[in-house]
């Protein structure tokens, strides 16, 4: 059977079992069906129809909220989850309201509530904080990005690390879009140094991330002008990136390409010309038409393919 074809199943198995329940009056089964239901219309791309039946369990967690009627955590939070990730959008504060409905209830959030092991926990935390981030809330990515650290401490299998490198490094641009640039720099310290040793032992997910904390810590460094720091970032996400597209595990030569010009454009603010006109030369390699314009204003000559004297 296709995934297609199960999806269609588990969609009529629902529309029968919802029909049924809502003739019983409200209960935890009915909430749990609604949401199952707008998950899987979600997973066939059936957004209005999914958006609808996270209404249907919002507003049976808010009618019982006004009766002082518990409501189950594992629900509480899929139903708020799902209806936000349907909302992120940048002029929808809806998303917002929604996540901040799951943050007043993550103290609670545990292994073995409804829905949630250790994993799912992660995973939730870090899609609700990056969709925080791309909507321009990151203050409110904050707790979500400290629920992964609290429930990722102590624990050092691949997956894990990984997760934590990844919560590391979404904190730091979390702090870095508040302006708290300190703050930033230690996040992408811990980030970049469990990611090094990850790549060292082999058990990297994915080295762009890497890659990406050196170039984004660099970032900070110039937002608080320290120009030798910034510098050095630069060039360590240069020589990751390079080493990548190089082997065949990135085809992003456009931004090897920028670094390698953003980086010859500081040296030679530093008045390092000589050092600037390697990278200048580098970035050519990779056969880009702007290197080749940039160097040519510069009137430096075109290196020849088999020279790697720059290197």
């Amino acid at each position: 059977m296709s995934s297609e074809d199960r999806l269609e199943e588990a969609l009529s198995a629902y529309n029968t079992k919802i029909s049924n329940l809502e003739r019983l009056g409200d209960s935890d089964e009915l909430l749990e069906a609604y949401i199952n239901r707008g998950t899987v219309l979600m997973m066939m791309e059936f957004f209005t129809a999914a958006e609808s039946d996270f209404e249907e369990a919002v507003e049976s967690i808010l009618i019982r909220e006004r009766k002082d009627i518990p409501v189950d955590l594992g629900l509480f939070i899929r139903a708020y989850e799902n209806r936000g990730q349907l909302s992120c959008d940048v002029d929808n504060p809806r998303m917002l309201e929604d996540y901040k409905r799951i943050i007043e209830r993550l103290p609670e959030l545990r292994n073995g509530t409804r829905y949630f092991t250790t994993k799912d926990i992660v995973i939730m935390c870090i899609n609700c904080a990056e969709d925080l981030l791309d909507c321009q809330y990151g203050e409110y990515a904050i707790p979500f990005l400290d629920k992964a650290l609290e429930v990722l401490k102590g624990k050092h299998d691949a997956w894990a690390e990984n997760r934590f490198m990844d919560v590391c490094g979404i904190k730091a641009e979390a702090l870095k879009t508040m302006r708290r640039f300190d703050e930033s720099i230690g996040m992408y310290d811990d980030a970049i140094k469990i990611g090094e040793r990850l790549l060292y032992e082999g058990n990297i997910d994915d080295p762009y991330l890497l890659t990406l904390c050196y170039m984004y810590r660099g970032d900070v460094y110039d937002a608080l002008r320290d120009d030798e720091n910034a510098l050095k970032d630069h060039i360590d996400a240069c020589g990751s990136l390079e080493e990548m597209v190089n082997n065949g595990a990135s085809e992003n030569k456009k931004l090897l390409t920028d670094l390698c010009q953003d980086i010859a454009s500081r040296l030679m603010d530093m008045g390092r010309i000589e050092q600037a006109e390697k990278y200048l030369l580098k970035g050519m390699r990779y056969g880009l038409p702007e290197m080749e314009e940039a160097i040519g204003a510069l009137g430096i000559p075109r290196p020849d393919d088999e020279d790697d004297g720059f290197y």
